[in-house]
Formats: structure tokens, sequence, C-alpha cells
């Protein structure tokens, strides 16, 4: 008796082209699932940014016709800033739900995503230690609206290079480059510069991601209806 008579039949092998199309149509899917995400992060990143740093500004920038106590505004930044930071981590873990990815894919986002709150607590610290050693009040104002800025430059460079998002590295350039120079605006001038130069940037990134990310859903459309 013929053993392989029992064997069950199998799956024909796909053709090529048919495969080639599977996996760009899974490759558009996941990019625009990522994409979808990054737009909403990006736009609460730069609300936050102009809403904090504008609130801060209006604590001296419009006196004596208009003025908001010190504390609120630092309180405005904090608050706008916090929403962001959540926003953008239950983004992160939702954006990864029906993905499958490899171990070292795993990895890889999980070390991304722990940088972040590591990287801005260590700023704070430093800067907290800097202040416990003297560090004057306008040079604490400087230190802790650029540096913030700075690392999230370095990040957004960081995350050109994980994501292969040459968007992304411009838009870490840019947030370095302001971060650099915003203290030769003086104090509270920098604030309202990093505003809107920061901002907006951040903004318009989100528009252009949306955009993108449109047409990437018409495509797939398309492409499945093709």
């Amino acid at each position: 008796m013929n053993d392989n008579a029992h064997e069950e039949p199998r799956d024909e092998a796909l053709d090529p082209a048919e495969m080639l199309r599977l996996l760009n149509d899974q490759q558009k899917s996941v990019e625009s699932q990522f994409s979808s995400i990054a737009w909403k992060v990006s736009a609460i990143w730069g609300i936050a940014w102009t809403i904090g740093f504008g609130a801060v500004w209006l604590v001296d920038g419009l006196k004596p016709a208009f003025s908001i106590p010190k504390t609120s505004g630092y309180i405005v930044l904090g608050v706008v800033v916090s929403i962001a930071v959540v926003v953008s981590v239950v983004s992160g873990v939702r954006s990864g739900r029906g993905v499958r990815t490899t171990k070292a894919d795993a990895f890889v986002a999980a070390a991304y995503g722990s940088t972040w709150p590591l990287t801005m607590i260590g700023f704070w610290l430093f800067g907290m230690a800097l202040l416990s050693q003297g560090m004057s009040d306008t040079t604490t104002e400087f230190y802790f609206s650029s540096g913030f800025v700075l690392m999230t430059g370095f990040m957004m460079a960081v995350s050109a290079a994980v994501w292969k998002m040459k968007s992304a590295l411009a838009v870490g350039v840019w947030l370095v480059i302001i971060a650099a120079v915003a203290p030769f605006f003086g104090t509270p001038g920098n604030y309202l510069f990093l505003a809107m130069s920061g901002g907006l940037v951040f903004i318009g990134f989100a528009v252009a991601i949306a955009a993108y990310n449109a047409g990437l859903k018409r495509r797939v459309t398309g492409g499945n209806h093709g």
C-alpha cells in the first residue's frame, strides 16, 4: 500500500506576483496603522507646545497690558505636556496591537518607548541637580525650556533611524536648531519662539502625515478592488 495515499493534499503555491501583491498590501496596511497614530501624536504635541510655551510667555510677554501668574503659566505647561506624554504612550501601545513582530522588533519597540520617559526624567533630575548647586533663575528657565526641546529633537532623530522616516529626521534636526537658538531671544522671548517654531512645526508635521495616510488608504483600497 502506498504510504502517500493518506497524506493530506498540500496547499498550492501562490503565484509570485500574487505573493508580492499580498506582501505589498500587508506592508501598506501596517504603514497606514502606524501613520494614523503618528499624526495624532504629532498633533497633540504641537498643540501642547503651542499652548504650554505660549502660556509661560504670557507671564511677562504682554506686560503691562496683560499678564498671568507665573505659577499658572507653568501649571498649564506641565498639564499639557503631561497629557501629550500620556497620549503618546497609550497610542504607542495601541499601535502594536494586531501587528505581528519578531522578538528583535519587539525589543526595539520596547527600548525605544522606554527611552522617552527615562531621558525626560534624566534631563529633569540633571536640571534639579544644577539648581541645587546655585544655577540662576534665568539659566534655569533656559535649561528647562531648551533642554527638553533638545531632547525631543534627539529622540526624533533616533525615530528616523529606527523607523526609517526621513520626515522625522527633518523635524529632529529642526528641533535641535531651535533649542540651541532660543536662548538668544532672552526671556520671555524664548518661550514665544519655541511656541511658534516648535509647536507649529509639529502641527505641520501632523498635517503632512495625515495627508500621506489618506493617500495610503486610497492606494490600499484601490489595490484591494483591483
